[in-house]
């Protein structure tokens, strides 16, 4: 798996290295890389997202969005 983040000015696509079940219930941790810029990032993501429908159409419940963590190595 290869993602691509736009935060980094090149062609190639971070590296997926690792996933791990997550913090809380049908989440999971990602761990991605970029070997090149030396950066690592942490991406906690839900694995369903709860949706309800209103009388406006379907909608999402924001908390369940996910996070991102990136530091340099």
């Amino acid at each position: 798996m290869s993602f691509s983040i736009g935060l980094f000015a090149k062609d190639e696509p971070m590296e997926a290295v690792k996933t791990w079940p997550g913090p809380y219930e049908h989440t999971t941790i990602t761990k991605i890389v970029d070997w090149e810029q030396k950066v690592v990032c942490y991406v906690l993501t839900p694995e369903i997202m709860e949706q309800k429908q209103t009388a406006w159409g379907v909608t999402t419940n924001s908390n369940n969005a996910g996070s991102i963590s990136c530091v340099k190595f």
